[in-house]
Formats: structure tokens, C-alpha cells, sequence
């Protein structure tokens, strides 16, 4: 991609940032003279069954083998040979990059397996032990060297996910890439020389790379204040820096950060000049800047993930290039998909709704889309919930869910989730099932309309578990699910998956301070106990009717398959009489009403917590009220508990029994 200095697509023509692509293309072209630069003749064609591996691509292997072999040997890496090595393992990436990707990947995987990453951490340090030394000679085999091993990177991780992966496990290689934004010879001022640029631009190039991939780089990007660092090269006055910077940048800030490459700068309206470069171009690459209209796009989605850039983005005049990417007939399903992912980001802004709707042909674009014989599945969801989010789609209620008889129907558990927890919120579902509740789980139910099935979904959930992580957050379709959920009045039990994370934006203006039960270091049975309580804490708010729908009556070995490590607190009923606000306040008995202010004081301190402050200056009134709130609503009295008063899991336990006593002494 314009993140590697490979060729995007044929007819691309070469210039600052793929000369080197160039160059390689050539020489590869002269020592295989039947390459013919976007295309290779196989040797075996792929038979019925497991595909054959070629006499040809065999011989790869074994040179990769050889060579990662060789490279893991090496005691000084300033070896004039070195750099023919590295060569040859970028010359394989060209003969596989254009249409043979399975091999590409195979032979990237193949180099993690056989120690890439460690080879080139030995060999930055190797050369960084007097940076000084190393950057005043740019044409040393030393330079020579580093520079063809980045170039390795660029390439194959532009292509290849698992580099991306392996990255993030390892962590050393996005480190060191990290520690070059520190080292005076590589500052801005210094990228006049063409060699420290290029250097420079393969560094972005891999983050770049490793984090539109792979997005849990982003916190390894972001570690030790690596936003700053990088933003302190958007004062380049090249544009290809410049522009690597912002792309760079779209994918790591959050909803803090936003303002620190936003304001005063006209960030949006050069990615749009971006986009505006790659579209005319013949093959969507744009000429100057080396970036396809593609990831340009994918950029533009990331910077839409605050809602306040989603308006100054359709403000900038972004529309017009997204509807001429959506009708270009050379565009490829990829290019596609990204447009209408990101007017459907877009759409959530409710000021760009009009906007969007009046935009000439966009609409019938997206609709033309839609009905083609070719549409994927995935375009085809794409285009349909674009166009509900814009109040274009027939209502979902009006869909499948339509005609049911509601009150036959048993409610169930719906889980909503980023693909990238699924595997917890698998075993969650089971846990679930095995104590008798009825779940739904998109893996399970998904059939024939999605939309409908969300719907579908949607309408009869007594809850909706939300897996709350900034993957989530970022999600159109985690979004779109979450919000209708919140339309329909559905009660949300969040649960945190990424360590850490705190929801902001929209995902933090809907859970609010809803009690929310972390699971981000733990394993999902350790939590279930807590997860258990807080269902039966949101459901038992509801209708008698509601909760019996939703939980069959349980077996006793059903019942032991899974045990509670710990709990949250909840309300423990001194009655077993239950209405449709709770527990009933007529079977309690307040007795501190009419209690002063030093009498609650004289209360607290027999709850067993420490002197800090709670309830400063609340009379009887006032914890009578908060009583009550314990009964009326339960989540709202443990959010506070947790906010506002800033009690621990121990502490909630002890004050929730003290005021347990009030009410039914």
C-alpha cells in the first residue's frame, strides 16, 4: 500500500517514495526473465484438493530458510553481504505481493518463525550504540543494511497480519522504531537529506502498517508519550511526512487526544486533498503523496471516531469524493466497502443526516451498490445500515420482528461484542446456557437479513450484555446495535475487556455510570459469580412476568456447573414479595427519617468504614432516601456507591448491609 514502497497496482508510476520499489522490480526482472513485473507464470496449477507447492516457490523457502539462518549468525551487522540477504528476501516479497497472496503470507510467517523480529532489534542496537557515529556516514553498509531491513518490514506488513502480530507480542521492534523519534540526527530538521527521510518514512510506514492491521499496536505506539513525539514531525515541510503523520496519528489518538491534532490545524481538509490526489489517479494512488484512496478513506473512519470530527469531516466537503469513489466502475469491493463504512460513520452525527441525504447521487449510489447480482454479504450489511442509521432503511421493527406476538415470545440474554473478544464471550454464552438462561449470540441466530436479525435480536432482550472496549467503541456495527438497544429502552450490563479502558465518547455517554463488572484480567468463570448477581440485579428491576420469560427454572446439577468466585453486592431481600418497582417499600421499615446530621455521622461509623467524608452532612432524610434508592434502583444506588462515594468492593459490601438493616429491622 502507500504505507510500503511496493507498486499498489500496475501503470503506478515511480517517484520519491517508490524508487526503491522500482529499483527492486528490476533487478528481480533481470534475474527472472520470465517475470513480467505484475504477474508470474506457475509452474503447478492448483489441482482438486490441497494446492501443490511449485518446484518454484519451494526454492523460496529454502532461500528464506538459508538465509534467516545466515542472518541469525551474524555477530556484526555491518557486513557488506548482509545487504545482498536482505535483498533477496524483498525480491520474493515483489514476485508474490501482486496475486499470490497465500504464498506471501506463508513465507512472512515463515521469517517470524525463524527470528525477523529478533534480528533486526540485534541490529538497531547493534548500530544505535552511538547513534552520532552511525547517522554521519548515510552511505555505509551499516546504513545500507538498516535500511534494507526496515524496507522488509514496510513491505511485508503492509500485506501480512501476522507481522502486525507478532509486533505487538514481541513489542521490541515498535519500540525501537518509537525510540527514533528521540534521536537528534532523525529530527525534522535533519529529514532534508533524502536517506534520513526515507528512513523516516519506512518508520511511519511500519506503524503505519502494524496498526491499520493490527490494532492493538496502538498502545505500544502511544506508550511514553508517543503521540507527542510523533506529532513533533507534523512541522515537516514535506509533504509525504506530513501526510504519514496524520495517518499515522488517525489511528492512535482517543477522544482526549483529538483536540491535539485537530485544533489549529487543517487536518481534515489535507487527508481530503489525499483522497481528492489518489481518485485522480488511474489506479487510486495518489502520484504525490504514495497513499490509494483506499486507506485514505480507512484514515478518514479512524479521525470520524469522535463525533465532533464526524461533522467537521462532512463540513471539510468530503462527500462529493466519497460519491465519486462509490461510483467509479474500476473501484474494487475494498474501495467499496470503505466509502460506505465511512458515510456510515458519518451518519451518526445527527447535523450530517441532511447533509448526507442531499448529497447528489450518494444515496443512489449506495442503493445501486446494494441490489448488484456481485454485492458481498459484508457490502450488502454496509449499504443497509448506512442507510438506516440515516432513517432511509425500512424500520427495523417494521422488518421481521413485525407480526410477533410479543408476549409468547421467552426474552433472552443479548451478547453484543467486538470480534475481537469472541472467543470470552463464547465461553460467556455457555456459562449462560449451562445456568439456564436463553441467549443470543450473532454466531448462533444470524440467518438471512442481518438487520433483521439484530432486530429481531433487540426486540426481545429482557438485557443486552455490551463488551465494552475501545474496539466496541470504534465499531459502526457494535454502534448501531447499541443504540437502537438504547431507542428500545433495553437494560445494558457493560463489562470491561480491554485493561484500562475507560468508555468515552458515545459508548461513555450511553453506559454512564452503570455498575459494569471488569473482566479484562480475568478469566470469564473467576467473574461469573459477578456477572450472575448483576443480571438478576437489572432483570428483577423489570416485570415479575419478564424475569420468569426470560430464566427457566433451573435443575440442582445444572445449578452446580458452575459456582460464583465473587459477587457484586446486590439486594438481599428480607421478603419474597416482589412488584414491578423491586422489592417492595411496604414491607420496609425506615427508621431514620427523623434522624440529625450527628446521628447519621454516629450511624456511618458503625458500618465499620473508615472516617473519610461519606454522607457529610446528610440527615435522615437524606439516607432514608438513599434507602429507598437501594430498592427502587439498585444499579443506580451502586453506581453511586462506586462514583460518588468512592467505596471499594468491600466496603459497598459492608455499607449495603448496614443500610439493609435500616430498612428491615
Amino acid at each position: 500500500m502507500g504505507s510500503s514502497p511496493s507498486k499498489r497496482k500496475s501503470g503506478a508510476i515511480p517517484n520519491e517514495n517508490n524508487l526503491e520499489s522500482a529499483k527492486i522490480i528490476d533487478s528481480v526482472a533481470t534475474a527472472n526473465p520470465t517475470f513480467k513485473r505484475n504477474a508470474f507464470d506457475h509452474t503447478v496449477k492448483e489441482r482438486v484438493g490441497t494446492p501443490a507447492i511449485s518446484p518454484e516457490f519451494q526454492k523460496m523457502i529454502d532461500n528464506v530458510v538459508t538465509i534467516m539462518s545466515a542472518l541469525n549468525k551474524v555477530e556484526d551487522f555491518g557486513e557488506n553481504d548482509i545487504f545482498s540477504q536482505l535483498n533477496e528476501l524483498i525480491k520474493i516479497y515483489y514476485l508474490l505481493s501482486k496475486d499470490r497472496m497465500e504464498e506471501l503470507k506463508k513465507i512472512c510467517e515463515l521469517m517470524i518463525e525463524k527470528g525477523l523480529l529478533s534480528i533486526f532489534v540485534r541490529m538497531w542496537d547493534e548500530f544505535h550504540v552511538d547513534p552520532e557515529e552511525f547517522y554521519a556516514d548515510l552511505n555505509c553498509s551499516k546504513f545500507n543494511n538498516l535500511n534494507r531491513i526496515k524496507v522488509i518490514f514496510w513491505n511485508y506488513s503492509d500485506k501480512c497480519v501476522e507481522l502486525g502480530k507478532a509486533c505487538h507480542k514481541d513489542g521490541k521492534v515498535i519500540e525501537r522504531l518509537m525510540k527514533e523519534y528521540t534521536i537528534p540526527q532523525l529530527s525534522v530538521e535533519n529529514l532534508k537529506q533524502p536517506r534520513l527521510r526515507h528512513m523516516m518514512k519506512a518508520n511511519l510506514g511500519i506503524l503505519h502498517n502494524v496498526v491499520r492491521l493490527y490494532s492493538k499496536n496502538r498502545d505500544l505506539i502511544r506508550k511514553d508519550d508517543g503521540i507527542d513525539k510523533i506529532l513533533a514531525y507534523e512541522k515537516s515541510t514535506y509533504l509525504i511526512i506530513k501526510a504519514k503523520i496524520f495517518i499515522v496519528l488517525a489511528y492512535c489518538i482517543n477522544e482526549e487526544e483529538n483536540s491535539k491534532l485537530m485544533t489549529g490545524r487543517s487536518v481534515i481538509s489535507f487527508i481530503k486533498d489525499l483522497l481528492k490526489s489518489a481518485l485522480e489517479s488511474p489506479n487510486h494512488v495518489a502520484r504525490t503523496y504514495a497513499f490509494s484512496a483506499e486507506e485514505t478513506v480507512a484514515a478518514i473512519n479512524k479521525l470520524a471516531s469522535n463525533d465532533d470530527n464526524k461533522k467537521t469531516i462532512v463540513d471539510a466537503g468530503i462527500l462529493p469524493h466519497l460519491t465519486e469513489l462509490l461510483d467509479a466502475k474500476t473501484a474494487s469491493e475494498e474501495e467499496h466497502l470503505e466509502a460506505v463504512n465511512c458515510i456510515w460513520a458519518l451518519a451518526f452525527h445527527p447535523e450530517n443526516k441532511e447533509k448526507i441525504i442531499e448529497e447528489d447521487g450518494l444515496i443512489d449510489s449506495i442503493k445501486s451498490l446494494r441490489s448488484r447480482a456481485e454485492c458481498s454479504a459484508k457490502l450488502n450489511k454496509a449499504c443497509s445500515s448506512a442507510l438506516f442509521v440515516l432513517n432511509l432503511e425500512e424500520p427495523l421493527e417494521e422488518l421481521d420482528v413485525s407480526g410477533k406476538n410479543k408476549q409468547n415470545v421467552k426474552k433472552h440474554l443479548m451478547l453484543s461484542y467486538n470480534w475481537e473478544v469472541q472467543q470470552t464471550i463464547l465461553q460467556l454464552r455457555d456459562f449462560l446456557k449451562q445456568s439456564g438462561y436463553e441467549v443470543w449470540m450473532d454466531v448462533d441466530k444470524m440467518q438471512d437479513s442481518i438487520l433483521s436479525a439484530m432486530a429481531d435480536a433487540v426486540e426481545n432482550a429482557a438485557l443486552i450484555i455490551v463488551a465494552m472496549s475501545d474496539a466496541y467503541k470504534n465499531s459502526n456495527s457494535c454502534r448501531t446495535e447499541a443504540e437502537y438497544a438504547y431507542k428500545r429502552q433495553v437494560q445494558i450490563l457493560p463489562l470491561l475487556l480491554q485493561p484500562g479502558y475507560v468508555a468515552d465518547g458515545w459508548l461513555g455517554a450511553m453506559v454512564g455510570t452503570k455498575l459494569y463488572v471488569d473482566v479484562s484480567n480475568e478469566a470469564i468463570e473467576n467473574k461469573y459469580g459477578d456477572i450472575m448477581q448483576q443480571i438478576k440485579s437489572l432483570t428483577y428491576s423489570q416485570s415479575s412476568n419478564t424475569e420468569r420469560s426470560l430464566v427457566p427454572a433451573t435443575s440442582k446439577d445444572t445449578a452446580k456447573t458452575i459456582r460464583p468466585v465473587t459477587a457484586y453486592p446486590t439486594t438481599v431481600s428480607r421478603t419474597t414479595s416482589v412488584d414491578g418497582g423491586g422489592i417492595s417499600l411496604a414491607k420496609a421499615n425506615i427508621t431514620c427519617r427523623k434522624w440529625t446530621v450527628e446521628e447519621v455521622t454516629e450511624w456511618i461509623k458503625t458500618t465499620g468504614l473508615k472516617e473519610n467524608g461519606y454522607l457529610q452532612d446528610c440527615d435522615g432524610i437524606a439516607l432514608s432516601q438513599l434507602c429507598k434508592l437501594l430498592l427502587r434502583c439498585p444499579e443506580t444506588y451502586y453506581s453511586l456507591l462506586r462514583e460518588e462515594l468512592h467505596l471499594n468492593f468491600k466496603e459497598m459490601l459492608l455499607f449495603t448491609d448496614a443500610v439493609e438493616e435500616l430498612l428491615f429491622s
